[in-house]
């Protein structure tokens, strides 16, 4: 070796010599680094033709070294230079354990991290639907933004990238841009909890305050589910589906409150029909709360699933649903033939999830207990049951106002009974008595009537008018009466 250059800084720069085929003495072109790692081992690295471009790369890894002894992770500047770094110098830095290949974002490439952040996602119980979704969000922000490496991303231009998708001709709602800026923040941050990042880029950008409408399903009536699953059991084939396979696509769908990954995941080995109480079971990996559950099943639907799964082999989907089934525009076409609207008055729709709202509201009229129903909804929280998923029909509450009691006054409940006019019948009955009591009258056999003393029994006992001979005389208001006495009678009293 030869023309030695030494440095204080814990490196040195030489170039090597060796001899030709004359056997003549000659110098190599590129400059090398020697350098001690975090490990205190003696390393060689072939530079650079250029002393002062080899210089710069040997005081990088000797901070790179200095990093990697105290266990830390590389600095923004210092990822950026090794994203520059030739391959076979990376190579042999990652060799040497100065930098992690798996971990470092100067190293390896945006679209390797979002596959490990999927597994990661996977790993902490997410279901494959959440993983997938989160994953392809960050995807799509990646891409267009033209990020390759972790330190190419910016906050304006995510900003401005999912600004551009909100405002373009079919652009996405506020409620989207919020997933795209949650999904990407959550993925940034995932980097740098896992050490792959330094910083977090994007951590200061805020979501939108989301002022358009939400999507509000409805739950559809009794009358409605009858007439879906009639209509569409002799309706033509679309969707991949025959018109019998969604009806009972639908029929499962209402009656067990199962979601569409859900349906799609049940084979032959989910049921349970031989037992005295059939039931159908999800796999805890497709579960939304990652646990396995059991639900019944009605009598009538699994003897339909019986005959079903005969001609089914054990491992085949019960439902034929892709991956990206289009269920819910399966099920509006399906709503459409059987003449069921799609919105109703109040705007709300009803979607494929929709069905899962019809079970809890079912749920409600058949006076199943609030527990009852979030268990077999699945729900952690029973306000999510209670509050959500059950919805009132209008003939349920009319029929509960009927039986409020009748707070309306007596007159009113007379009228209302057709009960006020014999009471103003007895009513004119009593004051005509008074008179004939005070002024003396004759009953309907024209004998005199006068009244010479009143005895009342202080007991509360029947009040009685002495008249001649003793004679006995009723009540008031059973005193009897010819009509056209009544009317002399009445206008000689007033």
């Amino acid at each position: 070796m030869a023309e030695r250059k030494h440095n204080s800084s814990g490196y040195r720069l030489f170039k090597t010599t060796y001899r030709d085929r004359r056997r003549q003495k000659r110098e190599a072109a590129k400059w090398y680094v020697e350098f001690r790692d975090h490990a205190e081992t003696i390393r060689r690295l072939p530079g650079f033709t250029d002393r002062v471009a080899t210089d710069e790369t040997a005081r990088k890894i000797v901070r790179l070294a200095a990093l990697r002894a105290a266990d830390e992770a590389p600095d923004r500047q210092l990822s950026q230079w090794l994203e520059r770094t030739p391959k076979r110098i990376r190579e042999c830095l990652c060799q040497w354990g100065l930098i992690d290949p798996h971990k470092l974002t100067g190293t390896k490439a945006l679209s390797g991290h979002i596959d490990d952040y999927r597994d990661t996602l996977n790993a902490a119980g997410r279901t494959d639907k959440h993983a997938d979704l989160t994953a392809n969000r960050v995807r799509r922000v990646v891409a267009g933004c033209g990020f390759t490496f972790h330190t190419d991303i910016s906050a304006s231009k995510v900003q401005r990238y999912l600004g551009d998708l909100r405002d373009g001709g079919d652009g996405i709602s506020q409620s989207s841009f919020n997933h795209y800026m949650r999904a990407f923040k959550m993925f940034c941050q995932w980097m740098v909890r896992d050490r792959r990042a330094l910083e977090h880029p994007v951590d200061h950008l805020r979501q939108l305050t989301v002022t358009q409408p939400k999507r509000v399903r409805r739950a559809l009536t009794v009358d409605e589910a009858r007439t879906l699953l009639d209509s569409t059991q002799n309706g033509p084939e679309h969707h991949g589906m025959t018109g019998q396979q969604r009806a009972l696509l639908y029929r499962m769908a209402i009656e067990t409150g199962l979601r569409a990954s859900e349906l799609a995941s049940l084979t032959h080995a989910s049921f349970d029909l031989s037992s005295d109480s059939p039931t159908v079971s999800v796999a805890a990996r497709v579960s939304k709360r990652r646990r396995q559950d059991a639900i019944p099943l009605r009598a009538d639907t699994a003897s339909v699933m019986r005959a079903v799964l005969a001609s089914k082999a054990p491992a085949a989907p019960v439902f034929h649903l892709g991956r990206n089934a289009r269920t819910a525009e399966m099920l509006r076409a399906d709503l459409k033939a059987a003449s069921i609207p799609y919105r109703d008055d109040a705007g709300r729709v009803a979607d494929f999830h929709s069905l899962r709202h019809t079970t809890g509201s079912f749920l409600a009229v058949t006076g199943a207990s609030p527990k009852v129903a979030q268990s077999i909804m699945r729900h952690s929280d029973i306000n999510l049951t209670m509050g959500v998923y059950t919805h009132s029909y209008r003939e349920d509450e009319a029929a509960a106002v009927d039986k409020l009691p009748d707070l309306s006054h007596d007159s009113q409940r007379q009228r209302a009974t057709g009960t006020a006019d014999s009471h103003a019948d007895d009513r004119d009955d009593s004051r005509l008595a008074l008179c004939l009591a005070q002024k003396g009258g004759s009953d309907e056999t024209g004998r005199d009537v006068n009244r010479r003393s009143s005895n009342q029994n202080t007991g509360g006992g029947t009040r009685t008018h002495t008249g001649f001979n003793s004679q006995r005389i009723l009540n008031p208001p059973r005193l009897p009466i010819p009509p056209h006495r009544r009317v002399l009678l009445l206008r000689d009293h007033r």
